[in-house]
């Protein structure tokens, strides 16, 4: 078709084909990953365009991105620092260490300190996290609940022997920071979660119900008062990157809980031996057992070096956390 002047006429309806056919091609190549959709900045970074949120990645990529040396580093730092007794100099150290480890990982870290009346003259510090990007998910945390996870820092003292507690309570906030450093990949999912490492959990003069999981208690107080959205479960984390890779469930962990995690280590085939635990175990995930909620301990509770002076770094294993890490991974993704 032309015109007076001899110039062709494209028609209109020829036209909006194009631009269909232009628009598609366009959204094809971003579906492809040839053209990147805008998204916020790493966890180092700043803030940048927020027209999309890209969707995480899926489970078996996250898991695969748990590295367990680095894991196994920081755990090791701690054990370097002395006895993390609160308020001594390697106590204070620690906090410090693991607070830097989270924000590096695009983590916000409260520091909330508190006293208990069985230990009036002591100051006791508990450290809270959550991603730096709940606020922009957060009806999307409110709708789904939150996944608490929990894992004591500080460690008895024996005047007679110095104890590293490298299983007992290094391991598990060393194997927490680097699920966190993992989650920061997957905004949706990081969220969700509610990060505590705390403290008080050792006795501080005799072994009683009374003398220790000072920290886990006052948490779990605060969930009382309401201070959570809805809580969906809490993993309470201690000794985890051993040799042999072994979790005892008590059975009072919760069923369901216990049930996916077998379910995931099979379907996975990872060496990870799982075991139920009859006796009776005391630890932090006393204090949030409540009715209804799920709760689940992470713990080795047949591990002979916890409270001796065996409790090295060297009895920790990269691979072993890194089997763990995995495992429990996709637990929280499942949740």
């Amino acid at each position: 078709m032309q015109d007076r002047l001899g110039k062709r006429v494209v028609p209109q309806k020829l036209a909006s084909i194009v631009w269909i056919a232009l628009l598609v091609g366009i959204w094809t190549a971003i579906i492809s990953g040839s053209i990147p959709l805008p998204f916020r900045a790493s966890a180092t970074g700043k803030s940048k365009s927020k027209l999309f949120f890209a969707e995480d990645p899926l489970p078996n990529t996250l898991a695969s991105r748990f590295n367990g040396a680095r894991a196994l580093d920081l755990a090791r730092s701690l054990v370097n620092l002395g006895s993390r007794r609160p308020e001594s100099y390697a106590h204070a150290r620690a906090v410090a260490l693991l607070q830097k480890t989270l924000e590096q990982a695009g983590w916000t870290v409260e520091i909330e300190t508190f006293s208990d009346p069985t230990a009036s003259d002591v100051t006791f510090v508990n450290l809270r996290a959550y991603h730096k990007d709940r606020g922009d998910f957060s009806a999307h945390s409110r709708s789904k609940g939150e996944i608490f996870l929990v894992a004591r820092y500080d460690s008895a003292s024996n005047p007679l022997v110095e104890l590293p507690a490298a299983l007992d309570s290094a391991a598990g906030p060393a194997f927490v920071c680097e699920i966190a450093r993992v989650l920061g990949e997957a905004p949706k999912l990081s969220c969700r979660v509610v990060i505590y490492l705390v403290d008080g959990s050792s006795p501080l003069r005799q072994f009683s119900p009374e003398d220790g999981l000072r920290g886990s208690r006052m948490v779990a107080a605060l969930l009382e008062q309401g201070r959570a959205n809805k809580i969906l479960a809490v993993l309470v984390v201690r000794g985890v990157g051993g040799e042999p890779a072994r979790l005892t469930i008590p059975t009072r962990s919760n069923p369901i809980l216990s049930y996916n995690l077998e379910t995931i280590v099979r379907e996975l085939g990872l060496v990870l031996e799982l075991e139920r635990l009859e006796r009776p175990m005391w630890d932090d995930d006393l204090p949030f057992l409540a009715p209804g909620r799920k709760v689940l301990l992470l713990h080795d509770g047949k591990a002979e070096q916890i409270g001796t002076a065996d409790d090295t770094p060297e009895k920790l294993s990269a691979k072993s956390f890194e089997v763990t890490g995995r495992a429990i991974i996709h637990l929280i993704s499942r949740l």
